[in-house]
């Protein structure tokens, strides 16, 4: 309760605990405001939300006074160092003193002192960055660089600084505070609210419970912490331990681990750095293949002739691109002229070949200047579209006003041909899916490409709106979702030619509205449809006249009236991937919500402080943990109730398909996965339900509009006798005599005996 109050009101938990008995009873007597001696919970509510607003006001008030107290001493070591950095009389720094100050040692201190950036930054600065960073302080560009320039610079800085650390500080406490809270309740065996030595000890050394949530809020793995010695685990306790009482309180306990959770993600962010070090020496391996499987000289040089052929071989373009991380289509596009640019680049020393180390060093400098190579891409990409973004708006500015206004763009979407397409093979779009879009779409694109919001659109905001799409599409095609979505594509092509093979009635290559809808009525070619999206077959099978119709529009792009061969695998690939983007979002949000309860599924499950669970502990959960029921049920969406009437060789059968590695055991991650899988099984068949419920509404009231339209004037209800003749004739072997009876006798009719059509249809649906 003491740690449950502390976590929502912000007061450290030893401090909540070292109340006196006799102020404890006067927040009693406070909180019981109707002296009844008892305090309900809406009292205490009210109690806990006082103490946490009188916490934060205090909390808000120290970080105050701690950012005013950094600000002054900004100030005062920023004032100092310039003191030190001017020359004696002077009040203004040159470039050449800044750049005296920023080569000495103590002056490098000082700044490093009053921004709290390491001296080894400064010191890393080359001389163009010297002068880009004398150019930035001095603020009025006047040459020199004032104390109040030179002040400003420094506390801002230091003050970024600052306030960025605050930030990640506070982050990694959030991030920390919910697992640190269920560590120590697992580790703290005699339930004082505190770790002591042997405690601590005995945690890391036998409780896989307390390692799990240990490592989720220090991001350290399970099996690092395992490793932990007691040498090293005394070391740790005494640095959590910051009071030195021999003890690590709850508040220590957060405030370590987040202090560790930080050094870790500086520790991840240096073995990022080890990584591209690794990828580095990827880059050589793939280098130096390259370079040996060219046509080398006699001297084991590339010359010109043997450069040029190397590149348009798709070989050594392709270990060249693995090299350089440039796709392969870059090296085999370019142009003659472009070879002989980049052959005389890399040829450092000019004598008209191409050394190993000339090589290796081109492809190297191309694989580390991620930047330059990112600039040069986006130029290259301007220069590419920049003539037909030209052409383009000179097709649609009617007025020849050199702008398009929001009438200009529409009608030039709506009616110009040539336009769409310039627009489509700029931003590496298709064409019909730029005359797919609607009034609004195009008006919240031409939003988009007026950046400056002034109802029209320059050559200039053509551009560069124009590339941002590029681009955008560009990213969105990366190599490895490109190869992923090229094998569903790859699938759902053949499947879509073998169902457009069977539909197409081999007169005019297309199919017109009556064959798409035949198309749709064959099994066969159902079949292969499904196939080809991933969709059920009774998606299609059960698609109205009315609906046959709208997915025919939507497939005939070019609205001709018949869907081509294109049209039909354009329309079914499109779905698939569509099915396949929304299988994966579905499984990541499902991963996302069943993480936490599954863990504490687990924690319950587990017995023996195992990793892994076991068969005996997974059925005697299910058997004997309502809590555990509970976890699994909210995680997977199910209720309680199916789980508990699920037999033992039901369990087995559970626990089987969560083994996925066949170990005989079933991990943390493969409980997630199952769960995540049941889950989305249960969200799709409670989206399936919700589908035939509206299928069944629209049915209803397709019923009830042709039962009332289609009756006689002034005939808008039934009587009984006309009810059951109706009932026979639509189905006699079902609607018998005692059920007619048992009908009639239920159904509300008025006083003459009739039934409104409509509330008939309403009871029967």
């Amino acid at each position: 309760l003491v740690r449950k109050v502390a976590l929502v009101t912000g007061f450290e938990e030893q401090i909540l605990r070292s109340i006196p008995a006799e102020e404890l009873l006067e927040v009693f007597v406070q909180w019981d405001t109707d002296s009844t001696g008892k305090i309900s919970f809406d009292n205490f509510i009210q109690g806990v939300y006082q103490m946490r607003y009188r916490i934060k006001a205090l909390q808000a008030q120290a970080a105050r006074d701690e950012e005013q107290y950094v600000l002054a001493d900004s100030v005062k070591r920023a004032k100092d160092a310039f003191d030190k950095a001017g020359k004696k009389g002077k009040d203004q720094l040159s470039l050449e003193d800044f750049i005296e100050a920023l080569s000495d040692m103590d002056q490098l201190q000082r700044i490093s002192a009053a921004t709290e950036l390491p001296v080894t930054f400064f010191e890393s600065l080359s001389a163009g960055s010297l002068l880009d960073l004398f150019k930035q302080v001095d603020l009025d560009s006047s040459g020199t660089i004032s104390l109040e320039e030179w002040v400003e610079a420094l506390v801002q800085i230091r003050m970024s600084s600052y306030y960025e650390r605050k930030t990640e500080e506070q982050e990694a406490m959030d991030a920390v505070r919910e697992h640190a809270e269920a560590a120590l309740n697992e580790g703290d065996a005699d339930l004082n609210g505190e770790f002591d030595f042997m405690e601590f000890v005995t945690a890391f050394k036998t409780n896989s419970r307390f390692l799990r949530k240990v490592s989720l809020a220090t991001g350290i793995p399970v099996q690092e912490l395992r490793t932990l010695q007691t040498e090293s685990l005394e070391d740790l306790f005494l640095s959590l331990d910051t009071d030195l009482s021999g003890t690590i309180s709850f508040a220590e306990f957060v405030k370590g681990l987040a202090e560790i959770r930080l050094i870790r993600m500086k520790s991840v962010e240096d073995h990022t750095d080890s990584l591209e070090a690794s990828v580095m020496n990827s880059a050589v391996m793939a280098a130096t293949e390259a370079f040996e499987e060219a046509d080398l000289s006699v001297l084991g040089e590339l010359d010109l002739h043997t450069f040029v052929q190397a590149l348009t071989d798709p070989v050594v373009a392709k270990k060249v691109s693995q090299a350089t991380s440039v796709p392969v289509e870059w090296f085999l596009s370019l142009t003659a002229e472009q070879l002989v640019d980049l052959f005389q680049d890399i040829d450092a020393d000019s004598n008209g070949s191409i050394s190993f180390a000339e090589w290796i060093s081109a492809l190297l400098r191309v694989r580390k200047a991620n930047y330059q190579e990112d600039k040069a891409a986006r130029q290259e990409e301007a220069k590419a579209i920049q003539k037909l973004a030209e052409e383009a708006l000179e097709e649609g500015d009617l007025d020849l006003s050199g702008e398009l206004d929001f009438r200009e763009f529409i009608a030039a979407f709506r009616r110009n041909p040539r336009f769409v397409r310039k627009v489509a093979v700029a931003t590496d779009t298709c064409v019909e899916d730029l005359e797919s879009l609607d009034i609004e779409d195009l008006e919240e694109f031409f939003t988009e490409l007026d950046t400056d919001g002034s109802g029209t659109i320059s050559f200039e905001e053509f551009v560069n709106g124009l590339l941002e799409i590029r681009l955008r599409r560009n990213a969105y095609s990366q190599e490895e979702v490109e190869a992923e979505n090229q094998a569903i594509i790859d699938v759902a092509y053949l499947d879509a030619l073998d169902a457009f093979s069977q539909a197409d009635l081999g007169v005019t290559g297309e199919l017109d509205l009556d064959a798409f809808h035949k198309a749709l009525q064959d099994p066969g070619i159902l079949e292969k449809v499904a196939w080809a999206t991933n969709l059920p077959q009774e998606s299609f099978a059960n698609l109205t006249r009315k609906g046959i119709e709208e997915l025919f529009v939507g497939m005939d792009f070019d609205s001709s009236g018949t869907i081509s061969f294109n049209e039909w695998v354009a329309a079914l690939v499109k779905t698939r991937q569509d099915v396949f983007l929304q299988e994966k979002l579905q499984q990541e949000r499902a991963m996302e919500a069943v993480v936490e309860d599954a863990m504490a599924a687990m924690d319950e499950a587990q017995e023996d402080f195992s990793a892994e669970l076991q068969l005996d502990g997974f059925i005697k959960a299910f058997q004997t943990k309502p809590s555990f029921l509970r976890k699994v049920s909210h995680a997977t969406g199910l209720a309680i109730e199916e789980f508990k009437r699920l037999q033992e060789s039901d369990l087995k059968e559970l626990f089987s398909a969560l083994d996925m590695d066949f170990s005989g055991t079933v991990s943390f991650t493969e409980f997630v996965q199952g769960l995540a899988a049941i889950r989305v099984a249960h969200e799709n068949e409670l989206q399936e339900a919700q589908h035939q419920a509206e299928a069944r509404q629209q049915s209803a009231r397709f019923v009830k509009d042709v039962m009332v339209n289609s009756a006689p004037e002034g005939k808008d209800s039934i009587t009984a006798e006309d009810l059951i003749e109706l009932l026979r004739f639509l189905d006699s072997k079902r609607w018998t005599a005692p059920k007619l009876e048992k009908l009639v006798d239920g159904l509300p009719w008025d006083r003459d005996g009739n039934l409104p059509l409509g509330h008939l249809v309403e009871l029967l649906y």
